[in-house]
């Protein structure tokens, strides 16, 4: 198993594991769901789905999360969606990041992300070209540990 879908797994499951602490009932789709990674329902009953982007710490590993589905932004909010980005420690006795976001947020931040990267690509005398979405750990700061936007 390569290195990229072992964080993956871990990510997802280090999400899976904090909304069970946290009192919500997860699954896992069955099949080819490349939009859902869980089915989550709230303590109160509500119904939602959680799409997990797992990053690694550490030097030579990417610091930034592509979101290679663009339809996502050009497609209606879709307010049942939400999205986790984590950032897996490799270290085993070390915490994860979690970056939790809405539909609505991730679309809202792609927006502010594009316009300031063209606005810099121009500035310095470049082509603009188009890119699959990237997202930093800075770019998700407002975000960190935002579990209290989940449905109850």
């Amino acid at each position: 198993m390569k290195k990229a879908e072992q964080t993956q797994w871990a990510a997802t499951y280090l999400v899976a594991a904090e909304l069970t602490r946290r009192g919500y009932r997860v699954g896992w789709p069955m099949g080819n769901a490349p939009v859902k990674d869980l089915l989550v329902e709230s303590p109160k009953g509500v119904r939602f789905e959680v799409d997990v982007k797992g990053g690694a710490y550490g030097q030579k590993v990417k610091s930034y999360w592509h979101i290679v589905q663009e339809k996502r932004f050009k497609e209606t909010t879709q307010p049942q969606l939400y999205f986790a980005f984590v950032r897996v420690d490799p270290q085993p006795d070390e915490n994860a990041d979690f970056f939790v976001l809405s539909h609505k947020a991730l679309i809202e931040l792609n927006e502010g992300v594009y316009a300031k990267s063209k606005t810099w690509k121009t500035k310095k005398g470049q082509p603009y070209k188009e890119f699959p979405p990237a997202f930093t750990p800075t770019h998700l700061a407002p975000h960190r540990g935002r579990w209290d936007i989940l449905p109850e």
